[in-house]
């Protein structure tokens, strides 16, 4: 269960730096604009400063909050940390709030963005389709022009206006007026041809982009539900994350560590483990090394008739000593030199 514990603990400080690190970063951003080149790096030392100091503050919440907890450390003290835990939560909860819905404001800005254009793009296409449908009968630009070049205008009276274009005389406007029909339809064709290219336009954009169905989808079926603003809805969201965020970083160690009623005194009593006669044994070869300056040469019957047992005994004894790594073993004639393992 050790990393069980060892994972857990490491989640809540992993949340009580997200918190101190959303803290640095808001107040950092509200520093004044200060620019200061440092070997070559442009930095905000105001910025630098806030920041760095509201990540410290930030840590130190649980701090105050566990002094104020503490019922040996006086009256003035606990009143004094619970004061300061008050001011840190505060300002604390403000800044995480604030960076989260700064970064949701971002997440469905893009969204409401993505909506605009795409509304833009539909309102262009419904608005081209309306009015080309009104020139439908209207002739190409190149059947008109040459409908004009065509045109039965006599020559005198096509160089003598100025091809038609500086009429004062009822005759010339009647001798005109073929061409100048032409004219009306020209503009026509020309504001058909606009109208077709708005309307590819706008259908190419809205057939790349997928309209979100709203800006913060969550956010809306919400408000939808309870009848609330959308925007409080929003900061509800946040608001909880962020509170989760400040009451883990706050007490998460805490709840972590703490014992239930009865455990400290079962992990302080002392573990009754019965001392068996191999057990006795190694203490005696240990501390007889020990004396001797970390050799012990003896015979194994020698051990054996100290702590009564036969000799073979013995024997597996020293077997496992040697195999767990408490001691090394040589021959000596009818000895064994006994040395600690290293």
């Amino acid at each position: 269960m050790i990393w069980k514990n060892s994972a857990r603990h490491a989640a809540v400080q992993g949340v009580m730096a997200a918190s101190a690190t959303l803290s640095a970063s808001y107040y950092a951003s509200q520093a004044p604009t200060i620019a200061v080149s440092i070997i070559g790096w442009t930095v905000n030392p105001v910025a630098v400063g806030l920041g760095a100091t509201a990540f410290a503050l930030d840590l130190l919440k649980p701090e105050m909050l566990r002094l104020a907890g503490t019922s040996g450390a006086g009256a003035a003290r606990r009143i004094a940390a619970g004061a300061v835990f008050g001011v840190l939560f505060i300002a604390s909860m403000v800044a995480v709030d604030g960076m989260l819905m700064k970064l949701r404001s971002e997440w469905s800005g893009a969204r409401l963005s993505t909506m605009g254009e795409y509304d833009r793009a539909e309102a262009e296409y419904k608005s081209a389709e309306a009015e080309l449908a009104k020139l439908k009968a209207v002739r190409s630009i190149a059947d008109v022009k040459a409908s004009m070049d065509a045109a039965p205008v006599p020559r005198n009276v096509f160089r003598r206006t100025d091809q038609c274009t500086d009429v004062t005389r009822d005759d010339s406007f009647a001798a005109c007026k073929p061409i100048l029909d032409l004219r009306q339809e020209m503009a026509q064709a020309i504001r058909k041809r606009e109208l077709e290219g708005k309307r590819d336009a706008a259908k190419a954009k809205l057939d790349a982009t997928q309209r979100p169905v709203a800006a913060d989808p969550q956010a809306a079926a919400l408000a939808k539900a309870s009848g609330l603003d959308e925007s409080i809805i929003s900061y509800l969201l946040v608001a909880i994350i962020g509170f989760a965020v400040e009451l883990v970083a706050c007490i998460g160690l805490w709840l972590l560590t703490d014992k239930p009623r009865g455990q400290e005194e079962e992990d302080e009593a002392p573990a009754t483990i019965p001392v068996t006669a191999e057990r006795r044994a190694l203490d005696w070869v240990l501390g007889e090394m020990a004396k001797s300056g970390g050799k012990l040469a003896i015979m194994n019957t020698a051990i054996a008739k100290r702590f009564d047992v036969d000799p073979g005994t013995v024997t597996r004894w020293r077997q496992r000593w040697i195999e767990d790594g408490k001691i090394t073993e040589e021959r000596l004639g009818r000895y064994i030199i006994l040395g600690v393992a290293s």
